[in-house]
């Protein structure tokens, strides 16, 4: 059941296991950049802040396990690091770490806002040459960027530390992020910098993570008027500095410049396009990139690390390679890929968007595995799908949801949280079609018998038990139901719905049974990765109909009252298909089953 070897020759990436940890090694390579989130200490107050920057940092990790961090990085292939925050400079021996990371081979980069900068420290930096960068972030002229960072003074420290940098020969470059209101002082800012000393400038946006405010993440067409002004004005040699791209999102970049797409691929407008990988399924985040905070935690990526849910596994704990290459959480990451999210399958820049940053895209959604709803070719797509949805669902869903307890400690199950679970899930039955944000593929469907499921284990019963009960109960193979179960288990703990820790005894139990079996012959009755599919309930208490975008289109036509040629010549119609023998084999597919779970009655 549990294959308990090392990845071999033969191992697929990305292999599921079922604890926190997987127990085969993942078929990955390092990460190309770690960041470091050496300290969550901060001397700003920037509202926006995406670590959430404290004042204090009592649990930030000491300098011997920072080095030893940066050794085992250095020993898992890492191509570089960089140090981050917080604010970095707080920390008296941010030059030892720097130190250990050159010296074991790996360039090094610096983020900061400029604080503890001093021409002693430059310095020291200097003596590192090519091998040390350092980004100081400016956000506009003085006045104005003292108001965003949130104290007097911040634009004077900033610019200081460039001029001190520059001076001694210490590669830096300022970090701008465009917002609502600094869009309209990019030029000037831009200016300043460079005339302190910078050598070019990165543009971002504010991701949907931390607590970044919503009114001030700039819209898609003002940030389509940004990328082509300022596309424009490199092009016509009146920036005569670097200016390249931060982007929480590969679209952000390229699809303001699809009409010219020249100009997002030259290297000397918006740097070299991202290297597409085939291990690389959606954005880099987990893939070739991790972050490490202050206690120790490792993520997919930094703008991850705002979420606590999102954590790997602690470094300190298991070991870099350990969490790296046996986290469950970056396997299932891995594992997402741009041909799984339904308004990428055929957009024209795929290729070089990869659906967007997944950090921003869990922000907004709760899930990994959700398109980016802030790209307007999503939001258009979820449009047209709109536009076929039908009245029955949301009254099947609540017809369901009325059917379970108002707490989970009336099923005894408080530790299973199994009534969160199940209002998760209703919750997602009612997005239909775009009215709330795309929930993805990273949620777990459980129909009548999955929610009897959990409350037998609530209330104590053993694998055994389980399965004799229901073999008998609902006439089913002893063996059938045993497989459910911990298909079952698996999933919740993969989603992180269930603790592992509740269901290691079950898992172990199951072995006695399924000694020689591969995971991936569980039946996915049960429990299935829905991706754009969303739930039909029957009537009958114990069915589940999965239903993809193409089988709602067949319910609203059933809904209308349309004879199965009616539906045909319809669907053939809206979504342009002209075989027709395929569209009778899916009409009459979901019309069968349909008619089997007592949707509809009658004869076609």
């Amino acid at each position: 059941m549990l294959n308990q070897n090392n990845c071999s020759a033969g191992a697929k990436p990305g292999e599921i296991d079922v604890f926190t940890f997987n127990e085969t090694i993942t078929c990955v390579g390092p990460p190309a950049e770690v960041e470091l989130l050496v300290t969550r200490r901060c001397n700003l107050k920037c509202p926006h802040c995406c670590a959430k920057a404290l004042e204090d940092d009592l649990k930030e990790l000491t300098t011997d396990q920072w080095l030893s961090i940066v050794e085992q990085l250095a020993d898992l292939g890492c191509l570089t690091i960089a140090l981050t925050g917080g604010e970095p400079t707080l920390r008296p021996d941010l030059l030892t770490i720097v130190d250990r990371i050159i010296n074991l081979g790996m360039p090094c980069s610096i983020a900061s806002n400029g604080a503890n900068i001093t021409e002693e420290f430059a310095e020291q930096l200097s003596n590192y040459g090519k091998e040390i960068s350092v980004h100081i972030s400016v956000d506009g002229p003085r006045d104005k960027h003292d108001h965003f960072r949130g104290v007097p003074g911040a634009f004077d420290t900033a610019i200081g530390a460039i001029r001190i940098l520059s001076k001694a020969g210490v590669p830096v470059k300022a970090n701008f992020m465009v917002t609502t209101e600094s869009i309209n002082w990019f030029m000037e800012t831009a200016e300043i910098v460079v005339e302190a000393g910078a050598s070019g400038i990165t543009v971002g946006q504010l991701a949907p993570v931390g607590r970044s405010p919503e009114s001030a993440i700039i819209s898609y067409p003002l940030w389509t008027k940004f990328v082509r002004e300022v596309t424009d004005k490199m092009k016509q040699g009146k920036i005569q500095f670097n200016v390249r791209g931060m982007w929480h999102g590969g679209w952000q970049t390229y699809l303001p410049l699809l009409d010219r797409i020249e100009d997002a691929y030259h290297p000397r407008l918006w740097g070299k396009m991202p290297e597409i990988t085939p291990e690389c399924g959606t954005c880099i985040a987990g893939v070739h990139t991790a972050a490490i905070d202050s206690e120790g935690w490792l993520y997919p990526c930094d703008l991850m690390s705002s979420f606590p849910e999102l954590r790997c596994g602690n470094v300190i704990e298991h070991g870099v390679a350990d969490v790296w290459q046996r986290s469950l959480l970056l396997t299932y990451l891995r594992q997402i890929k741009t041909d799984d999210i339904s308004p990428c399958k055929s957009c024209p820049i795929k290729p070089i968007c990869l659906s967007g940053c997944r950090s921003s895209v869990y922000g907004l959604t709760k899930s990994l595995a959700a398109p980016d709803i802030r790209c307007p070719l999503v939001t258009k797509w979820l449009e047209r799908q709109e536009k076929i949805s039908w009245p029955l669902v949301p009254n099947i869903a609540n017809k369901l949801y009325s059917q379970f307890p108002e707490n989970a400690s009336e099923v005894g199950a408080e530790q299973l949280k199994i009534f969160g679970v199940i209002r998760k899930f209703i919750r997602y039955s009612l997005c239909v079609l775009g009215k709330h944000p795309n929930p993805g593929n990273t949620f777990v469907i459980i129909n009548q018998m999955g929610y009897l499921m959990l409350k037998e284990i609530a209330q104590g019963l053993t694998i055994n038990q389980i399965g004799t009960k229901f073999a008998k109960q609902y006439n089913v193979e002893f063996q059938r139901i045993i497989r459910d179960l911990v298909s079952l288990l698996k999933k919740l703990v993969n989603f992180k719905f269930l603790p592992e820790e509740n269901v290691r005894n079950y898992i172990a139990e199951v072995d006695n049974f399924f000694e020689n079996d591969e995971s991936d012959n569980l039946s996915p009755l049960i429990v299935k990765e829905v991706g754009e599919k969303y739930l039909v309930y029957s009537s009958r208490k114990s069915q589940v109909v999965l239903c993809n975008y193409t089988s709602l289109f067949i319910m609203r036509c059933i809904a209308e009252g349309k004879t199965f040629e009616e539906t045909i010549q319809e669907m053939m119609k809206s979504f342009e298909i002209n075989d027709k023998e395929q569209v009778v084999q899916d009409v009459n597919e979901f019309w069968t089953k349909a008619k089997e779970f007592s949707i509809i009655g009658g004869d076609k």
